[in-house]
């Protein structure tokens, strides 16, 4: 090869490590502020930028507006949002081409209206990326677990399923079904009456009344002395 092809070489491979330097792809982030009713986040990358041998690193602009991906389906109607909070980290991935048109839109096709490619303005937020020092706490590795703060529910492979917490609420809008043939109380519980058990013993009681306008005597069967024989009290 020729000194005059080898310096061409030269510069022509510089152009492309050049033009690579602005090619990006996948970096770790930090939320610096998050709105839950956007879905949008500012997020920091957490790689900096060196653009020569001589220079020193520095780091990448805050990107706002960068939409946060949660897993959903059904259009909309079911979805897991986390309490997402600044500080918290990820992983940012950029589009290949521009998003700006497609995110204005209803997820139809759409042609980019700018020419840009792996620009840090197409970003888009994948939370729970962390490093090795920030590790889960897993308590059981063959569990499925959703916890947040105290609150955990645990789905064993066995098929149980375990709900820690502070207090639990149930709000159905017509009926809650428990199919269980063994219901156990912990202990402080009150003792309680199945609705078959309490309708059929209130059917039995009677009354022995006196004269019209005195009150009735005590009841010949006291309603509190039977309990289901299927709910368990400690």
């Amino acid at each position: 090869m020729s000194e005059e092809s080898a310096n061409l070489a030269k510069v022509l491979l510089q152009a492309i490590k050049s033009e690579l330097f602005e090619v990006h792809t996948c970096l770790p982030a930090r939320i610096e502020k998050y709105d839950e009713s956007t879905q949008k986040a500012n997020i920091a990358p957490l790689l900096k930028k060196k653009y020569k041998f001589e220079d020193e690193p520095e780091d990448l602009p805050v990107i706002a507006s960068v939409p946060v991906q949660w897993p959903s389906a059904n259009a909309g109607a079911a979805f897991i949002h986390l309490p997402l909070k600044a500080g918290d980290l990820g992983v940012v991935i950029f589009s290949e081409r521009s998003i700006d048109t497609w995110l204005a839109g209803k997820g139809n096709s759409v042609s980019p209206e700018d020419p840009r490619h792996h620009d840090l303005s197409d970003a888009i937020f994948i939370p729970g990326v962390l490093p090795f020092k920030q590790a889960l706490t897993i308590a059981a590795p063959d569990s499925l677990f959703v916890k947040n703060g105290d609150a955990e529910v645990e789905l064993t492979g066995s098929g149980n399923i375990n709900i820690l917490g502070g207090n639990i609420t149930l709000d159905a809008s017509t009926l809650i079904d428990v199919l269980a043939a063994t219901i156990n109380l912990g202990s402080g519980a009150e003792k309680a009456v199945l609705g078959d058990t309490l309708a059929s013993l209130y059917a039995a009681h009677t009354h022995i009344t006196t004269s019209p306008g005195n009150p009735t005597s005590i009841p010949s069967n006291v309603l509190t002395t039977a309990l289901s024989a299927k709910v368990n009290v400690e």
